[in-house]
């Protein structure tokens, strides 16, 4: 049988862990935001060597969350493999795996937003000098462009919010009674 301090331990080991998972994903929101700036920057500037530079910095950052919150989630799994009561942990763990499944499409879809918004920009500019024939293919070309951009702007909107529907669902183990800490 358990002890009551051991139960106690694995109850704030859980909920530390749960924490972190929760503030690594805040640090990858910044790092979107700063993805997000970087990409707008090369669109303006074109400076590709810079672009490149912070892309794999941030790239860097991407990878170090995920591998972190991976850990976590294995913490968590494995936490009840010596016969301890398992309590939220492996929900916990099962749910930190959909958010990085969640993740992983919301950086596909994020990037193929940005793609196609480049795709778009590129074919208004060639649109506004293009003469006869060019216009008319120019013009298919940019509607099948903001078909796709809307497309994958309707994707990550639904992606964005399941992440957010399964952080309130982590930020609810914490805080069953619905009071925030903080």
């Amino acid at each position: 049988m358990e002890s009551f301090e051991s139960q106690e331990t694995n109850c704030e080991s859980w909920k530390s862990k749960l924490e972190k998972v929760l503030h690594l994903q805040e640090k990858r929101a910044e790092t979107y935001k700063r993805w997000d700036k970087n990409f707008k920057e090369y669109a303006e500037t074109k400076d590709e060597k810079a672009f490149t530079e912070s892309l794999k910095e941030i790239n860097g950052v991407f990878g170090s969350v995920s591998k972190d919150i991976i850990e976590i989630e294995n913490d968590l799994k494995n936490s009840t493999s010596s016969g301890e009561q398992p309590g939220p942990a492996i929900e916990i763990s099962q749910r930190i795996r959909q958010l990085q499944l969640l993740e992983k499409s919301h950086l596909e879809q994020a990037t193929k937003l940005l793609i196609f918004s480049g795709k778009v920009q590129s074919f208004r500019e060639n649109f506004c000098v293009a003469t006869g024939n060019e216009k008319h293919f120019l013009e298919e070309d940019l509607i099948q462009s903001q078909e796709e951009y809307a497309q994958a702007k309707t994707s990550l909107d639904y992606l964005l919010e399941e992440i957010n529907d399964l952080l309130v669902l982590l930020r609810d183990f914490l805080h069953p009674d619905g009071q925030d800490t903080e």
